[in-house]
């Protein structure tokens, strides 16, 4: 009983590594409101992407989507009293 090992290799190239490029283009408006002790924030935030990515192999030619994406950050913050009266 012998086993066979078949070795497959593609060339796959990546353009425009070298170059330095902007890659995403970032746009946000953070907020804050506060009550009394808590702090409520929201930072809603658009990622415009500027750069697409190529990858040429030997049998195909793949290019990037590039879509905007809309994400957000929310957060709740207490914030403790330190100071002692005298």
């Amino acid at each position: 009983m012998s086993d066979s090992v078949t070795e497959v290799s593609t060339l796959v190239e990546i353009q425009d590594v070298s170059q330095f490029n902007i890659m995403n283009v970032e746009i946000s408006l953070p907020l804050q409101y506060y009550y009394k002790q808590f702090i409520f924030s929201l930072t809603p935030v658009l990622a415009i992407p500027q750069t697409s990515a190529t990858i040429t192999t030997e049998d195909m030619v793949i290019t990037e989507d590039l879509e905007s994406t809309f994400y957000f950050s929310a957060g709740i913050s207490y914030w403790f009293n330190t100071k002692t009266t005298k």
